[in-house]
């Protein structure tokens, strides 16, 4: 454990963030602050935020119903609704063909 001489009070750096972003899922908040030497405290705020953000985070495919034995994918309105919210301006199927020259 750490002492309390030891105990860090700054903000936390990026790689801590980085640390506790991927960790947060498999490692619990006193295992995370023994491993980065530091009160459980400093990091608990950061730790909650990317907990919640995992548990409320879904991408398209853990929305649509997949059975992988039978070989069909079904997608459900969720998926669908999120997977309009991510699509940018529509474009040309022939846009990346199409030069323009300039005039000087």
């Amino acid at each position: 454990m750490a002492s309390k001489k030891s105990v860090k009070q700054s903000e936390l750096s990026v790689a801590e963030k980085f640390y506790i972003e991927y960790n947060c899922k498999s490692l619990s908040l006193e295992t995370m602050s023994e491993n980065l030497e530091c009160d459980e405290d400093r990091i608990k705020d950061f730790y909650n935020e990317c907990v919640d953000k995992q548990n409320s985070s879904h991408t398209i495919d853990k929305l649509m119903a997949i059975n992988s034995k039978r070989g069909y994918a079904i997608m459900t309105k969720e998926a669908s609704e999120k997977g309009e919210a991510t699509k940018g301006k529509p474009r040309s199927p022939l846009s990346n063909h199409i030069h323009k020259i300039k005039d000087r």
